[in-house]
């Protein structure tokens, strides 16, 4: 992508926003996001402004920054995409949730599994020891 201007045309235009309509939304003047859209340098955002605008679009900072080539440690880019999963999952009907949640631990139990302990059941000590083999 080519940067923060480059990568909130294309969140804005996938959201099906006018630069008017996210100008609006984020609290900036529809001029000043044009010119951050273009990539023009008089239009470096602020981490304030860059909230804002990320929050209209319904993403987090460090999305925008991930999409944009900011190249965040290993842990952090793992850290973004448990955010995104947690944030699609919260969003289902407890049903889904539940029949999810059963095939994650199903899969958790399988050999080689790297699921559990981590994620399945983390929060709330359910975790199983695994079973030891040999002497």
């Amino acid at each position: 992508m080519g940067g923060i201007g480059a990568t909130v045309r294309s969140r804005r235009e996938q959201a099906g926003l006018t630069q008017a309509d996210l100008a609006g939304k984020a609290g900036v003047k529809q001029s000043y996001l044009s010119r951050l859209e273009s990539g023009l340098r008089d239009s470096r955002p602020s981490a304030v402004v860059l909230g804002r605008i990320a929050r209209a679009l319904g993403i987090t900072v460090d999305e925008l920054l991930l999409e944009a080539g900011a190249r965040p440690s290993q842990n952090r880019t793992e850290e973004l995409r448990l955010k995104r999963l947690e944030r699609a999952f919260v969003s289902l009907p407890v049903d889904r949730q539940v029949e999810l949640l059963a095939i994650a631990e199903t899969l958790a139990k399988l050999p080689g599994s790297t699921l559990a302990p981590r994620i399945i059941g983390a929060d709330q000590g359910q975790h199983e020891e695994p079973e030891q083999h040999g002497p």
